[in-house]
C-alpha cells in the first residue's frame, strides 16, 4: 500500500514537470534570450482633398449690349424690334440693354456664378475691363454713377460681384481690375467609402461626394449693369466699347491669409425665390427698381403674384393698372408717385409674394434718402 502511494506521488511530479519546462544554462554560462517578429502594415492613405470648381457657361451675347442715349426704344415703344420683345419699364430704364432671354432685354446682364464643389477652399479671381472700338468714336466712359447734371453723353458700366449687403461694385474702364474672393470648401459633403479599384477591381478606400444630404456649396455670382445719359444727343457714328470679363481659380497660397469672402453666397440645385437687397433707398420723384430672383429647380417660382405696402393699412400694388407697381422679367418696379408716398410714410414696409408652391414672401424695408 505504501509502495502504491509513492508511485502515485512520483507520477504526479512527472506530469507537473512535463507541463512546465524550464531551460537551464550549462554550468558556468549565465546568458539566455528569445525573440519574435511582428510584421507592420498600413491600412493605406486616402487623399481627403477633392477639387471640383464649376465655372460659368457664357456666350458672346452674355455681356453684349446696346446703348440708347436718346431713348429711341422707349419713344417708339420698341417698334424696331420683333413683336413681343420686352424692355425695362420706362420709369426705371437706364438706356443700356442686355439680352437676358428670348426677346427680353434688361439693364443688367444675366448673372453668372463660380461654384466651389470642392472639399477645400479655392481663390476665385474676376477681372473686368473695356476695350475701345476701332475708330476712336466710343461714347465717353463715366468714372462714377451718372447724375442728372451731366452735360455730355456718358456711359456707365459696372460689375456687381457677390450678393447681399457685402456685394462689391467695380466700375469698368480700359484698365483691368481684378477682384479676388475666397470660396470655402464643403468637406461635410464628402465621405470615405470602400469601393472597387477600376484597374485591379480590388476593394479600396475612396473619398467620394455624398449622394444625399448635401449642404449648399459656396458660390460667387457676378453680372454687369449699364446706364447711359438721357436726352443728350450723340453723333450717328458713335460706338461703344467691348466688355471683357475673365475668371480663374486656384488653391489659396500662404500669402492669401487675408483673402475676403465678402458677397460670397451659396448654390443649390434647387433654390427658393429670393430678393438680395431687402433694404431699399428711396429718392423723391424716382421710380424704384427691385431685382428679384425666381429661384431654380423644383423650388422655383415663375412670377411675383402680389406686392403689398403695409404700415398705414395694406395697399395692394400689383392691381394691373400700373399706378403703383409693375412686375416684368425679374424686376419689380415701384412708381415715382409711390416712392413719394413712402418718403411721407417712412415706416411702411413691402411684402412681396411669389407664386411658388410655398408662396415665398419677402419683406422689404425702406431708407429715405
Amino acid at each position: 500500500m505504501k509502495a502504491r502511494k509513492l508511485l502515485a506521488v512520483a507520477m504526479a511530479a512527472t506530469l507537473a514537470l512535463s507541463m512546465s519546462i524550464t531551460a537551464f544554462a550549462a554550468d558556468g554560462d549565465a546568458t539566455g534570450n528569445g525573440s519574435v517578429d511582428g510584421a507592420g502594415t498600413s491600412e493605406g492613405h486616402v487623399e481627403q482633398k477633392h477639387m471640383n470648381v464649376v465655372l460659368p457657361t457664357a456666350t458672346a451675347s452674355t455681356f453684349a449690349y446696346t446703348i440708347d442715349p436718346e431713348r429711341l426704344i422707349q419713344t417708339t415703344g420698341g417698334g424696331k424690334y420683333a413683336e413681343g420683345t420686352t424692355f425695362p419699364a420706362a420709369a426705371s430704364d437706364t438706356g443700356v440693354y442686355f439680352l437676358v432671354g428670348e426677346k427680353t432685354y434688361a439693364n443688367t446682364s444675366n448673372e453668372l456664378q463660380v461654384i466651389n464643389k470642392s472639399s477645400a477652399d479655392v481663390k476665385v479671381s474676376l477681372t473686368v475691363k473695356t476695350t475701345p472700338s476701332e475708330g476712336n468714336k466710343d461714347i465717353a466712359l463715366a468714372t462714377a454713377a451718372l447724375s442728372s447734371s451731366e452735360t455730355s453723353a456718358k456711359l456707365y458700366l459696372a460689375a456687381t460681384i457677390g450678393e447681399g449687403d457685402d456685394k462689391a461694385t467695380q466700375i469698368l474702364s480700359s484698365t483691368p481690375e481684378t477682384i479676388d474672393r475666397k470660396l470655402e470648401g464643403t468637406p461635410g459633403n464628402y465621405e470615405i467609402i470602400v469601393g472597387e479599384n477600376e484597374t485591379s477591381h480590388e476593394k479600396e478606400y475612396q473619398y467620394k461626394q455624398k449622394t444625399a444630404g448635401l449642404s449648399a456649396w459656396k458660390a460667387l455670382k457676378f453680372s454687369i449693369t449699364g446706364a447711359v445719359t438721357e436726352g443728350i444727343a450723340i453723333a450717328s457714328d458713335t460706338t461703344a466699347p467691348k466688355i471683357t470679363v475673365t475668371w480663374a481659380f486656384a488653391e489659396p497660397t500662404a500669402s492669401d491669409t487675408s483673402l475676403s469672402d465678402d458677397g460670397v453666397g451659396t448654390f443649390s440645385e434647387d433654390s427658393a425665390p429670393s430678393i438680395a437687397n431687402t433694404n431699399i433707398t428711396v429718392t423723391a420723384d424716382t421710380a424704384i427698381a427691385i431685382p428679384v430672383n425666381l429661384g431654380a429647380g423644383s423650388l422655383a417660382a415663375t412670377s411675383v403674384t402680389s406686392a403689398a405696402l403695409n404700415g398705414t393699412g395694406t395697399l395692394e400694388l400689383l392691381d394691373g393698372s400700373g399706378t403703383f407697381a409693375t412686375y416684368s422679367n425679374g424686376t419689380l418696379t415701384l412708381t415715382a408717385a409711390l416712392a413719394n408716398f413712402i418718403i411721407e410714410n417712412p415706416t411702411v414696409t413691402l411684402d412681396v409674394v411669389f407664386d411658388d408652391d410655398e408662396e415665398t414672401t419677402v419683406n422689404i424695408e425702406f431708407t429715405v434718402e
